[in-house]
């Protein structure tokens, strides 16, 4: 818990300077999860300790449906997307022209060789 303590506030912040290039990114989706799943962990070690106690329990079921909602965003979030075919073509025919654009010492020195 204490690792996560002290991360946390900085990975918060960074997703808050940068929220568009950070929304897909794994770390937007898994850091929640993550989270959820260390504080529920915790929370199962108390009970070890304290079996009876009502307080912990209702937490660990409310600490529960955060951590599936958080797993289900998250799987969902970076589940791979078939692409269309034709964006496919257009992406490589994109890439070849753009390589092709680029002066021959500059795709020599970039170790890229022609056939």
């Amino acid at each position: 818990m204490r690792e996560y303590r002290l991360i946390m506030p900085l990975m918060a912040r960074q997703i808050r300077e940068h929220p568009v290039a950070g929304r897909d990114q794994d770390l937007v989706l898994l850091v929640p999860a993550r989270s959820a799943g260390a504080l529920r962990q915790h929370v199962d070690a108390l009970l070890v300790d304290e079996p009876a106690s009502r307080a912990l329990k209702r937490a660990r079921e409310e600490i529960d449906t955060v951590f599936r909602a958080w797993c289900h965003r998250a799987e969902t979030g970076l589940r791979p997307r078939t692409l269309p075919l034709a964006r496919t073509a257009g992406y490589q025919v994109e890439t070849a022209l753009a390589l092709a654009s680029l002066p021959s010492t500059t795709v020599a020195s970039e170790g890229v060789r022609g056939g």
